[in-house]
């Protein structure tokens, strides 16, 4: 009997190991419903991290590609497609939008002409008045070039930048403060937001257990 015990352990943590560590699992979790466990099983920033403000230009997060779990996004702009269940539009006009997607786990780009792509599933969306709250996920995916836009609940491990420039404050502290010019960064367990402005100026706030640049290092 002692084995039986010891193999149920062992099958359990294979388990959870799956969710934890595969954007399969994740995923699986996320169309169950189990919005709060997937949260759970999602790796958690070190309890050093600090918070801290990037402000940059839209450009230097062009290419940028984010797996994200749970995350909400709020756009205005010209939307290029758009598919949430069964519907599908296609603007051959340049019409201009506002999208708001919650519980939105999946893939989320910022292409390298500037628009931004959402593609996995949400348990809630509008598109101009219109709003959808299945009882089920909906399968989504976008394209918008935005004038705005704000992405709620981004965790990542890890994001780099190559010839980014802008300013970098750690904390409230004004001395904390980094002038960045075409620079290199590298941005360790970072929870919090991304956001851009109709002027493109672009924030990532939140906070991150380490920073580095070219001549500086926070952690």
């Amino acid at each position: 009997m002692k084995w039986k015990v010891i193999l149920t352990a062992i099958v359990i943590l294979a388990i959870v190991g799956f969710f934890v560590v595969t954007q399969t699992g994740t995923q699986f979790v996320s169309q169950l419903g189990l919005g709060s466990l997937t949260s759970f099983l999602v790796k958690q920033a070190p309890a050093n991290s600090f918070p801290f403000a990037l402000k940059t230009q839209r450009e230097a997060f062009f290419g940028q590609q984010y797996k994200v779990v749970n995350a909400s996004l709020d756009t205005t702009g010209i939307y290029q497609y758009i598919h949430i269940g069964n519907i599908y539009l296609e603007s051959k006009e340049g019409k201009r939008i506002s999208i708001v997607v919650k519980n939105f786990s999946g893939n989320f780009e910022i292409t390298a002409g500037g628009s931004i792509v959402a593609k996995g599933t949400a348990i809630y969306a509008e598109i101009g008045e219109l709003a959808a709250s299945p009882e089920k996920n909906l399968n989504i995916e976008i394209e918008i070039i935005p004038s705005t836009f704000v992405l709620n609940s981004l965790q990542q491990n890890s994001m780099n930048f190559v010839g980014i420039s802008g300013t970098l404050q750690r904390g409230t502290n004004a001395t904390d403060t980094v002038n960045l010019a075409n620079s290199k960064l590298t941005i360790n367990y970072f929870a919090g937001s991304l956001s851009q402005q109709v002027n493109g100026t672009t924030t990532l706030l939140g906070s991150a257990s380490s920073i580095k640049g070219d001549n500086f290092s926070f952690d």
